[in-house]
């Protein structure tokens, strides 16, 4: 089995989207309109990389950062 990490930047957006992109050192950044409570902002951001890969949201996990917008995210 394989698996990938990677670095996300989270941010406060009005539409949900990633963009890949290698500025300021991270492989993404995450928009989400989800407010950061009661981690909805994590399982969104979950279900936005599950959706972006074609994987299943059970493929995806936070490493690192749970509670930080910089985020590790490993994809198995």
């Amino acid at each position: 089995m394989i698996t990938m990490r990677i670095k996300v930047k989270v941010k406060k957006s009005n539409k949900n989207e990633i963009i890949k992109s290698d500025i300021e050192g991270f492989d993404i950044i995450a928009r989400i309109n989800v407010v950061r409570e009661k981690n909805k902002a994590n399982f969104e951001l979950i279900k936005l990389i599950s959706e972006y890969y074609s994987i299943s949201q059970n493929q995806v996990k936070i490493i690192l950062g749970k509670t930080n917008t910089t985020k590790i995210i490993e994809i198995l």
